[in-house]
């Protein structure tokens, strides 16, 4: 995927828990706002990654989006993390999972599994090296 590249975006089952998990990067914010179907303001023109509840075919959808090709503020491997953090409390928050520390088996294999399919769509986009 070259820096002028088009929207990609591909959805996943989320194990255990049903619904969606989409992965999206987009070369430009305005591109991203057009193709994410959610309420939820996606933030501004220095948009780098999000994290939101949306829809994806009639499902809700827990969505990360990148944005890779800024220079002036590239994608880190702690941003992906972060993002899928999010994701991952806001799904613990629709299936109740434990908030005691001494509990949080489930929240580290669903962030893995995230963390993991994230790495897995931008390896098969081409985009994994725009990861600084």
């Amino acid at each position: 995927m070259k820096k002028n590249s088009t929207y990609r975006s591909k959805a996943f089952e989320i194990p255990l828990y049903g619904s969606k998990f989409v992965v999206s990067v987009a070369p430009n914010i305005n591109i991203l706002k057009e193709k994410v179907s959610t309420d939820i303001d996606i933030g501004d023109s220095k948009l780098h990654g999000a994290c939101t509840l949306g829809s994806y075919k009639g499902y809700a959808a827990q969505m990360v989006s990148f944005n890779l090709f800024r220079d002036d503020f590239p994608i880190t491997h702690g941003d992906i993390s972060h993002e899928c953090l999010h994701a991952t409390n806001n799904i613990s928050k629709w299936v109740n999972l434990p908030k005691d520390q001494s509990e949080d088996e489930p929240t580290a294999y669903l962030i893995k599994w995230m963390v993991n399919t994230v790495y897995k769509c931008l390896n098969e986009w081409g985009v994994y090296r725009l990861i600084k």
